[in-house]
């Protein structure tokens, strides 16, 4: 959390959950089911975007989510057929072509 607010986007955020403080880890389902619960919204209703193929875009898609996997040349491409980006501006796009 103290990355966070170092940052200053802590406030752009309507719930932020840290695995630490939550006693869960990716890729346990519980954490992604604890996000969605705390919105209070259905899990088809979400987007995850995560850059770990497991941890992060197959475990979210696997919670019922929309993975969207930030490209990272350390990993491979995620095994779950999923949307990705190179970079976070090209999220824009994918918001606005779910939202019509």
């Amino acid at each position: 959390m103290n990355n966070i607010r170092g940052l200053k986007i802590d406030s752009y955020f309507d719930e932020i959950l840290i695995s630490e403080l939550e006693g869960v880890r990716k890729p346990e389902i519980e954490i992604f089911t604890r996000a969605v619960n705390r919105l209070g919204i259905e899990p088809h209703e979400a987007i995850y975007v995560g850059d770990h193929p497991v941890n992060d875009v197959e475990a979210s898609i696997r919670a019922g989510m929309i993975g969207v996997w930030k490209e990272n040349k350390y990993f491979d491409k995620p095994s779950v057929n999923c949307l990705s980006i190179k970079n976070l501006e090209q999220l824009i796009n994918i918001l606005e072509s779910i939202s019509e």
